[in-house]
């Protein structure tokens, strides 16, 4: 066990390095709906999403697996795929909440809506919701990356830097994926990886009143979008609740890379995370300058890059 390094994914009941508590709170109006109200009139995504489109990018999400038989989820398309010692009998209720807020299929009132319904999922289980070893990650990314991802989530990370995750991370870019990874909590001078790696979309968490969810590294991460209290698919029979932190957030961010990409094929990884940062609305938060996406201004200076190509 000596110098073996884990990834702790987010939990409600222990210390939570990426913030994705999972919450039971009641109905609450911040939502108005589920994820289709306040929440995306706080990012300029109202009148975008849920997109209605066919997502054209396949995305990989990295995480602890999907319960496929959710009722939310039945209809989507979602292939499962297993890293080592991993099985569909293992825990799996991290990784249905973050998928659930990509590609569920509820309406907002009769349950939990996804923003992007009409996208193509390949879910990577690499642990359980007690955590996994970063070599289970690093084969996570490569079982993406053979399977032609355009687009990966990770909703996990660890203080832990590792030259293997760096390479592999590395690998993932250099074949113009985008990785899209959850920033930690952890204080303000602790790096989180990958998110901190250079070429990783980090995203943080905001609330109902754009404030920051979470005691962060601001100085690492590129973006925040909604996180707290998004209601999404659970792998228990109540199968939606709502769902708070950055592990939340960053799938948001996903939904709007894939619609960035969809709108505009030729957009590289650069591209897209140059567009999200210089388009996104600018916030002083302790004396630090944070960027909240923006999805109508980033759509509109996609379409400008596509015209230049």
């Amino acid at each position: 066990m000596k110098n073996k390094k884990y990834i702790y994914i987010a939990l409600a009941i222990s210390i939570i390095l990426t913030g994705g508590f999972i919450s039971y709170k009641k109905y609450n109006s911040y939502l108005d709906s589920g994820l289709y109200g306040k929440p995306l009139k706080q990012i300029n995504a109202d009148k975008i999403l849920p997109y209605d489109k066919q997502i054209t990018s396949k995305i990989a999400v990295i995480d602890t697996g999907v319960k496929l038989d959710n009722t939310f989820l039945e209809k989507s398309i979602i292939k499962q795929e297993y890293t080592d010692q991993m099985s569909q009998s293992s825990q799996q209720s991290h990784g249905t909440m973050v998928t659930g807020i990509l590609t569920s299929n509820g309406n907002g009132h009769s349950g939990p809506g996804g923003l992007i319904p009409k996208s193509n999922i390949l879910s990577i289980q690499t642990g359980t919701d007690l955590g996994m070893s970063s070599k289970q990650l690093i084969q996570a990314i490569n079982i993406a990356i053979d399977n032609n991802v355009k687009i990966i989530n990770i909703s996990l990370g660890t203080t832990k830097d590792s030259p293997e995750l760096q390479t592999v991370i590395k690998k993932a870019l250099e074949k113009d994926i985008t990785i899209v990874a959850s920033a930690g909590n952890n204080g303000n001078s602790i790096n989180y990886y990958p998110a901190a790696y250079e070429g990783v979309i980090s995203v943080g968490s905001i609330n109902e009143k754009k404030e920051i969810s979470n005691s962060l590294n601001l100085s690492n991460i590129n973006i925040f979008a909604p996180g707290e209290n998004l209601l999404t698919t659970t792998a228990n029979k109540k199968e939606q609740d709502y769902f708070t932190g950055n592990s939340a957030a960053t799938p948001v961010i996903t939904s709007i890379v894939a619609v960035m990409i969809t709108e505009n094929p030729n957009l590289t990884n650069s591209d897209i995370k140059s567009i999200l940062v210089s388009s996104a609305d600018t916030k002083t938060y302790k004396s630090n300058e944070i960027k909240i996406v923006n999805l109508k201004n980033a759509l509109k200076k996609a379409s400008i890059k596509n015209q230049k190509a």
